[in-house]
């Protein structure tokens, strides 16, 4: 695997290399392991302009964030939210090597590129490739969820997955109005991500581990089969069986409604991706449809790299 330090630090003002903090040892190792410096957080946080900051215990976050706030406040801050993928940091190496294999300054231009092109093609957006063929009609009344701006400025903090997608996303309005944001076609997804708020109750949890099964077993399956009409999953197989209404349940309480419609835009991940690894890094590889809030329910991603954008 073909990793950069250059391409990471690209994102920092300065393109200076950041400083590490994690409440992992295990990222604090992996830091220093990979050319860079690990900050144990439970320590003293240095003054430093740029920072990686990498979060494994979900639990802890709320008063650690509180303790944070005035180093984040005077750095440009690059956020790694594993905690809501896993409950530990054995998926750590796997999605911070993915990082640094990345390019995601270059990412950036790739999803101005991508808004440009919404704003200048016409109201139905059509893609096609690997037994998929899906159109997407945005309505009037959507939020365009991206990273813009490189390097990250001082005293902001962006999260990676917005370096790596244009996320389409209905607001709640305008799915009670029906004011025409509508998917349908048919998916072929090589693989899911699975994710949880850091605000997500005990229902919400539970369904979170039970779509983190799902995950595993579109993996186990080599992927998933989805037709969608109108917004709404009629139709969900995996490894030849119908897994349809347990979208009702793990994405509650929009269950099979789509939720997110997303341009990958770091599609030279691809080729290193492992579905069985439920992991953010995953969702940038190509075009992927959401499910869920992540707080009440889980927030499901079916993704599948080899789908193109058709010219209109």
């Amino acid at each position: 695997m073909t990793t950069s330090l250059d391409d990471l630090c690209a994102v920092f003002p300065g393109d200076r290399s950041p400083l590490v903090v994690s409440d992992s040892p295990r990222v604090v190792a992996w830091a220093d392991r990979s050319g860079l410096v690990g900050q144990p957080a439970d320590e003293d946080i240095p003054h430093h302009p740029a920072l990686l900051l990498v979060w494994v215990d979900r639990a802890s976050w709320p008063e650690a964030g509180r303790r944070l706030r005035p180093a984040l406040e005077q750095a440009s801050v690059l956020w790694v939210p594993m905690a809501a993928f896993a409950d530990d940091a054995d998926d750590a190496d796997y999605c911070l090597d993915r990082l640094l294999a990345s390019a995601p300054a270059r990412c950036v231009e790739a999803n101005v590129a991508v808004l440009d092109r919404l704003a200048s093609g016409g109201h139905t957006l059509r893609f096609a490739g690997q037994g998929s063929a899906l159109t997407c009609t945005p309505g009037e009344t959507v939020e365009l969820q991206t990273v813009v701006d490189a390097p990250i400025a001082l005293g902001t903090t962006e999260s990676i997955g917005g370096f790596f997608e244009v996320a389409i996303e209905p607001t709640e309005q305008s799915l009670l109005a029906d004011a025409g944001f509508h998917v349908t076609g048919e998916m072929t997804a090589d693989g899911v991500v699975a994710a949880r708020s850091f605000r997500a109750g005990p229902e919400g949890l539970a369904r979170f581990e039970r779509a983190l099964r799902l995950q595993r077993q579109v993996a186990d399956a080599g992927g998933a089969q989805l037709a969608i009409e109108d917004g709404i999953v009629t139709s969900l197989v995996v490894g030849g069986r119908d897994r349809t209404a347990e979208l009702d349940d793990l994405a509650w309480p929009s269950g099979r409604r789509v939720l997110e419609f997303g341009i990958g835009t770091n599609r030279s991940v691809a080729p290193l991706v492992d579905w069985r690894v439920n992991s953010q890094m995953n969702e940038g590889a190509g075009l992927h449809l959401g499910f869920g809030d992540g707080e009440r329910g889980a927030h499901i991603d079916f993704v599948a790299p080899g789908v193109d954008w058709l010219d209109a």
